[in-house]
């Protein structure tokens, strides 16, 4: 607060290197730009290296939640869906039409096609002819 005041005041800017990993960090990088005001939360790491003779200090965080501070600004939250295992079959898509075809009268598309089947496998120890 300022002094005689009973409000808060920017103060100077503290960088920190936040670490963020998996789902947060890909939500990060899709929501967050450089200069945004944001929360951080997560454990604080100080360390202290020696560069050309001098003593560094550095403070690092591994972020645990990363949010806009509303306080400052608004924000549009979007869930994300989690990721879906893939099949393990192969998966006919029928009725999709590619934005090539779409242009041609239905006559000139070739008809769809059966997917590529594996050939069936011999027993083991059976001979296959060449």
């Amino acid at each position: 607060m300022g002094p005689g005041r009973e409000e808060w005041a920017d103060a100077y800017t503290s960088f920190y290197t936040v670490w963020a990993w998996r789902a947060l960090a890909a939500n990060v990088v899709a929501s967050v730009t450089i200069g945004e005001p944001l929360i951080v939360q997560g454990r604080l790491r100080i360390q202290e290296q020696e560069r050309e003779g001098k003593r560094w200090l550095s403070a690092d965080i591994d972020a645990t939640s990363i949010g806009h501070d509303l306080a400052r600004g608004t924000s549009a939250f979007r869930r994300v869906s989690p990721a879906r295992p893939l099949p393990l079959e192969p998966v006919r898509m029928t009725g999709v039409v590619s934005p090539v075809d779409a242009g041609e009268p239905a006559a000139a598309r070739e008809p769809a096609r059966e997917p590529a089947r594996e050939p069936a496998r011999e027993p083991a120890g059976a001979a296959t002819a060449l």
